[in-house]
C-alpha cells in the first residue's frame, strides 16, 4: 500500500527553519526536480547595472509625491493605486530619514528570513500543492516569506516562463517606472507554492533593504491567521485575464463566497 509522502526539509538547510512537504491524499511526491530551491533572489546579469547603492532619503516627513522611496511604488493595474512600497534601511544604507515610513527596526527584527514554521502540503486534487502555517498562528502585519527567483525585465521573464510553466510562477510588478518579474519557474522557494484566493490572508509588498536598491517581494499577513490555515494571496485581475485567455477552461477554485473567477 502506498505510504503518505513526506519530506522533512525541501530547502535542504537553506532556510533557518525547515520547510516540510506532506501529501496525505494522493501520495504523489512534490515535484522537486522541476525547480531548484533557493532562499534568495538572483539578478539577471543583463539588468544588474540598473540597481544603484541604497542611500535612502533625506526627508523629514515622507510624502508620496516627493519622497524618492515612496515614489518608487508603482500604479497597480487592478486597483489604480500604488502597489505598497516600503524602503527598509539597514545599517549598510545611508538613509537619514526620520519619518515613520522608514522601518530600520523591522529590518533588524526580521532580517526577512523565514521565521514561521510553514509547510508545503497537498490541499486537494483541484488546487494541488499549497502552503500553510503548521505550528503556530500568525498575527496581523507580520512578515511571512519572500517571493524569490530570478529578477528580470518583464518580457524576458514571460518568455522564459512560457517555455517551462506559463502564468504560474512569475510575479509581475512595477518598480521605479520599469516593469520587472521575479521568475520562480526554475528556481524559487516556498512562496512559489502560495495559491490564489479572492479573500487572501497575505498581501505582497515591494521592498528595498540592504546596500543596493534592488526590489524584493515580501508577503505580509493581512489579518490574524490561525494555525493550519492555508496561506494565500490575490494573484490579481491581469494574471487571471492572461490565464483565461490561454486556457478558457481555467477557473478559480479558491472556494471563497466572494470568488471573482469561478465559471458559472
Amino acid at each position: 500500500m502506498p505510504q503518505p509522502y513526506s519530506c522533512a526539509d525541501i530547502s535542504k538547510g537553506q532556510e533557518p527553519i525547515s520547510v516540510k512537504a506532506v501529501n496525505l491524499y494522493t501520495f504523489d511526491e512534490l515535484p522537486l526536480l522541476e525547480f531548484q530551491y533557493t532562499a534568495t533572489t538572483s539578478i539577471d546579469p543583463e539588468i544588474d547595472q540598473l540597481f544603484l547603492p541604497n542611500q535612502g532619503c533625506s526627508c523629514i516627513s515622507c510624502e508620496e509625491d516627493s519622497c524618492p522611496c515612496l515614489f518608487s511604488g508603482q500604479i497597480s493595474n487592478d486597483t489604480n493605486k500604488r502597489l505598497n512600497y516600503t524602503q527598509f534601511c539597514d545599517s549598510t544604507s545611508g538613509c537619514v530619514c526620520t519619518s515613520e515610513v522608514c522601518r530600520p527596526d523591522l529590518f533588524q527584527t526580521t532580517d526577512f528570513k523565514l521565521n514561521f514554521n510553514v509547510e508545503v502540503y497537498f490541499v486537494n486534487t483541484r488546487k494541488k500543492w499549497g502552503v500553510r502555517c503548521c505550528k503556530q498562528p500568525i498575527e496581523m502585519d507580520n512578515f511571512v516569506c519572500e517571493y524569490v527567483g530570478v529578477l528580470r525585465k518583464s518580457k524576458k521573464a514571460k518568455e522564459n516562463a512560457e517555455e517551462h510553466n506559463p502564468f504560474v510562477y512569475v510575479f509581475n510588478f512595477g518598480f521605479e517606472n520599469k516593469a520587472f518579474d521575479i521568475d520562480a519557474s526554475k528556481m524559487g522557494n516556498v512562496a512559489r507554492f502560495v495559491n490564489h484566493s479572492c479573500e487572501p490572508n497575505l498581501h505582497a509588498i515591494v521592498t528595498v533593504c540592504g546596500p543596493r536598491i534592488v526590489p524584493r517581494i515580501m508577503f505580509f499577513s493581512m489579518r490574524f491567521i490561525p494555525k493550519g490555515e492555508e496561506l494565500t494571496i490575490d494573484y490579481g485581475e491581469q494574471w487571471w485575464r492572461n490565464a483565461i485567455n490561454a486556457n478558457p477552461e481555467m477557473e478559480c477554485v479558491c472556494g471563497s463566497l466572494k470568488c471573482n473567477y469561478k465559471r458559472i
